[in-house]
């Protein structure tokens, strides 16, 4: 039997990761352990410290969002979505979000553009949209599934940009 020099470690996802963006990385699983306890401001406190750690993490941006939204500052929660729309500007969750936030703000025109833009960016996520699309509290699509499902598969030529009207 020969021996043979120290083996190379597997290869792992991580292994050429940067270390910033792994530590930015933990600090979200930080974030969403906190949110399912029902910490949300110390979960915000983890992902602002991610983002300053590595400013391209636009899924921070986005749990941000969430938790804006969900304490009732929509404003901040579609600065957020832009921010991460900005970082990554295919990212079909940030339209997506986006698009919940600005239909609940009465921006339905807005709203519709934007869930145009999560589908275009990944189909896969069509049920994921019309669901979002009739069931917020407050919008024309509200609980109109016939109505919502022609309205995203209208063939647009210009769409609008994400504005707040």
């Amino acid at each position: 039997m020969t021996l043979q020099g120290p083996q190379k470690a597997p290869q792992t996802a991580a292994a050429g990761v940067p270390p910033h963006v792994r530590q930015a990385a933990q600090l979200r699983n930080e974030a969403l352990a906190l949110l399912k306890a029902g910490q949300a401001r110390e979960a915000e406190t983890r992902l602002q410290r991610a983002i300053s750690i590595f400013p391209g993490f636009a899924e921070a941006e986005i749990r941000i969002g969430n938790i804006r939204r969900d304490l009732g500052d929509s404003a901040a929660a579609r600065a957020r979505y832009r921010r991460a729309l900005e970082i990554k500007p295919d990212y079909a969750w940030a339209h997506l979000e986006l698009a919940i936030c600005l239909q609940r703000d009465g921006a339905a025109a807005a709203a519709l553009d934007s869930y145009r833009r999560a589908l275009k960016h990944n189909p896969k996520l069509y049920k994921t949209v019309l669901f979002a699309l009739v069931s917020q509290p407050r919008g024309p699509f509200w609980l109109n599934f016939a109505e919502a499902k022609r309205l995203l598969t209208e063939d647009r030529s210009a769409t609008a940009e994400d504005g707040d009207t």
